[in-house]
């Protein structure tokens, strides 16, 4: 299954962020055998995309402009066309305000997760499919924000710890 690590931070956290993306990417080829086939980075956001041989979307798409970075892990489809073959999406997606961009991701078909970032607006985007057939996991700490395809790679690369509370929440309540 490929991979997307999405990490989104403020100026201020910059220096902390840098070495957590880094554990996180070397994680991915550790844990789940991928390799980073792709990434694109801003100055408040990273984003790398990870495949096998046999995946597709294999790079981080650009627009012409440079100004946004559409990377998905899965099939992802839109009018019936595959990803890779519609950059003009990443184009129309390009001149569009945030709100509408939403709206074409929430038009997008197949088995995907999706990250979208933005360096005009500053912003980053990610989306999974309507059904969660690509789960997308996401998490915040310390005032970076993380998306991924990998519970396991976020969790060992940001050391985290099982809440009981919540998970007592989610199957008891």
């Amino acid at each position: 299954m490929p991979g997307l690590l999405v990490c989104s931070w403020s100026a201020t956290e910059a220096l902390k962020a840098a070495p957590l993306f880094d554990k996180a990417r070397a994680g991915f080829g550790r844990l789940q055998g991928l390799e980073c086939t792709s990434e694109e980075s801003g100055s408040t956001w990273r984003v790398a995309r990870f495949a096998n041989d046999k995946s597709p979307h294999r790079v981080v798409m650009k627009s012409i402009d440079g100004q946004l970075a559409v990377a998905v892990a899965g099939w992802c489809f839109h009018a019936g066309k595959p990803y890779h073959s519609w950059p003009s999406m990443v184009e129309e997606l390009s001149v569009r305000r945030p709100v509408d961009r939403e709206s074409i991701l929430d038009r997008l078909q197949g088995q995907f997760a999706v990250s979208l970032a933005d360096l005009r607006e500053g912003e980053v985007i990610v989306s999974g499919d309507q059904l969660g057939a690509y789960p997308l996991y996401t998490m915040e700490r310390d005032g970076i924000a993380w998306a991924s395809t990998s519970a396991i790679v976020l969790g060992h690369a940001l050391q985290a710890r099982l809440d009981l509370v919540a998970l007592r929440a989610t199957f008891m309540d």
